[in-house]
Order: C-alpha cells, then sequence, then structure tokens
C-alpha cells in the first residue's frame, strides 16, 4: 500500500521493531520537513529528527507515536502486520519548523544598481543563513535592479545590507570586485604605442599600465605607479600613472620621463642611463602582489644625419 502523507500523525499499532529508536522509551518519533533530518538508526528526538516516513515506519515499535511536521512524503508502504495509519492533526508542529528565510540587498553604489536576495537557513534552528544560488555580476552596461544580475565593475566596492524585523538590528558587509585577467605593462610613446627604444636625452619615456580592477571609481581617472630603472648606472625614478579616462583601466603618465648621460640620484625626475643600456619598468597590483608586469627597451644614441647636395645639371648633361 503507498500513501500520500501530509501533515498527519500515524499509531503504528502492531509488528516487530528490528532496531529501537532513541524514543521508543518515550512512544514519540519525529520526522522532520524535507531537506532536513537524517534517517540514522536513533533517529527521532527533538534534537536529531528523523528525514523520512518510511524509516521511521521500518523501524518503530509497536504504538510508537509518529510526529510528522508540515510537510509532504509521499510511496511510503505499510509494514507487514500493521494495520493503516490513522491520520490526523499533528499537535507538535511548532517544535519543527521548515529552515527560516531572510532577505538581504546587495549593491553598487558606482554603478547604483542593486539585487535582493533570498537567504535560505542552514537547518532547522542553526540561525545561519545563505543564497542557494550565486549571485551573477554583469558589465553588460543594462542597469536593471533585480533582475538577478548586479551591474559592477571590477575595482567597484559592492556592499550587502541586512535588516532584522527589529529595524534597530542591521548589519553588512562589503567587497571588491577584481578583474579576470592579470595586468599588462608596456614601455609605448604618448600615444600608447609600444615602443622597444628610446633615444637619450630626446625622446619622452611613457609607460602604459592596463589593469582593470584599479578602475576603483568609474567617474575620475584612477592612478598607479611603476618604477623605472636602469642596472647600469644604478638609477631608479617613480612614475604616477594616471587613468585614461574615468573608466578605462589603461594607466599612463602624462608627462614622458626624460633621460640623461649625466649624474642625477633616484627620483630627480631625469633617468640617469646610457646608450646601448637597458631599461626596465616593473609594476605591480597593489590590491593583488601575486599580479605583476614588467618591459623593456634599449637606450639609443640620436640618428646620424648625412647632408644631401642637390645639383640640377643643364638639358643633356648628367
Amino acid at each position: 500500500m503507498s500513501l500520500c502523507l501530509t501533515s498527519v500523525l500515524l499509531w503504528l499499532l502492531s509488528g516487530p521493531s528490528e532496531v529501537v529508536l532513541a524514543q521508543a522509551g518515550s512512544g514519540i518519533i519525529r520526522v522532520a520537513p524535507p531537506p532536513a533530518g537524517n534517517d540514522a538508526p536513533n533517529c527521532g528526538g527533538e534534537t536529531n529528527p528523523c528525514r523520512t516516513v518510511q524509516h521511521v515506519v521500518d523501524l518503530a515499535q509497536s504504538g510508537s507515536e509518529i510526529l510528522i511536521a508540515s510537510s509532504t512524503h509521499t510511496g511510503v508502504r505499510a509494514r507487514e502486520g500493521m494495520l493503516p495509519p490513522i491520520l490526523g492533526p499533528l499537535s507538535e508542529m511548532g517544535k519543527y519548523p521548515r529552515p527560516d528565510t531572510i532577505t538581504i540587498i546587495v549593491r553598487d553604489d558606482v554603478t547604483g544598481d542593486y539585487e535582493t536576495l533570498t537567504l535560505t537557513e542552514l537547518g532547522n534552528n542553526v540561525g545561519v543563513f545563505r543564497n542557494v544560488v550565486g549571485l551573477l555580476p554583469s558589465t553588460s552596461g543594462m542597469l536593471t535592479p533585480n533582475n538577478g544580475e548586479l551591474e559592477t565593475g571590477a575595482g567597484h566596492t559592492i556592499v550587502a545590507l541586512y535588516t532584522d524585523d527589529d529595524p534597530s538590528d542591521t548589519s553588512s558587509d562589503d567587497a571588491r570586485m577584481t578583474g579576470t585577467g592579470a595586468s599588462d605593462t608596456d614601455f609605448t610613446d604618448s600615444g600608447g604605442t609600444e615602443v622597444a627604444a628610446y633615444i637619450i636625452g630626446v625622446d619622452g619615456i611613457y609607460v602604459t599600465v592596463q589593469d582593470g580592477d584599479e578602475n576603483t571609481n568609474s567617474s575620475v581617472g584612477d592612478t598607479v605607479s611603476v618604477l623605472v630603472t636602469d642596472s647600469g648606472t644604478g638609477d631608479s625614478e617613480t612614475l604616477t600613472l594616471t587613468e585614461t579616462g574615468p573608466n578605462t583601466g589603461v594607466f599612463r603618465n602624462t608627462v614622458g620621463l626624460s633621460s640623461s648621460s649625466g649624474v642625477g640620484s633616484s627620483d630627480d625626475g631625469t633617468l640617469n642611463t646610457a646608450v646601448g643600456n637597458t631599461i626596465a619598468v616593473e609594476y605591480t597590483d597593489n590590491d593583488d602582489p601575486s599580479d605583476t608586469s614588467s618591459d623593456t627597451a634599449t637606450v639609443v644614441n640620436p640618428p646620424i644625419y648625412l647632408p644631401v647636395v642637390l645639383r640640377q645639371y643643364p638639358q643633356g648633361e648628367r
């Protein structure tokens, strides 16, 4: 016989028991609402309710009282020698509530988007809640609150806000979104085109860094720092690179670093170098020290221009 049980009280009137349950002495065996509970041999108590009705039916003693939390159980078979269960109201429902739920708001103050999440209690009466499905970040530019995707960006700070039924009980947390890829650093010209060599004393030295998670504010240009060195002379210069736009994640120095074969000191605004030397630039992400990138370039002489004389010959002469 197969039964569908919803909020019922079962009385098992006869039949031997193979395992003595924890609550057999009191005559009460409890079944938690799915998916809570555990079908262990000693389940059935207030703190360790069983998971399925069938498990209790199979193992209960004669005369045991089975309390089932408000839920639906299908495919329950009566044990041989037992009378059909008597259905009736469940009086102890309050002892076995389903896991509770709460709601929080996750927002990105840069984009203005927000999403409302429902968190489910991890078990009965544990008081710890978590969303079952992760919230997806989006960079589509389509701002639609509560569409299941949080419009955000690398470097943005997102905030989770919770308010209890008691409005005075609030809590929050924040996290920073990072980029999906590593940074990239290159020696370039003022427009961002990569270069392999600089003419000493003539060319301005420019550095371009691409690092999306350092775009911390989409309304203004952010800054990062790099270190340019010449191991041959031992000189080093720290450059501040400014984001090329409010929300690009690309950084470059606005004024080229000058170079000279003279003597100077570190961070004096001029890189002391020599023709034939190799200069290097190194970048380290402030928020992720493991994210580093670098590049090298060669210092060369100015080109040599040879004089050219143009002469016009009379017609017929060479």
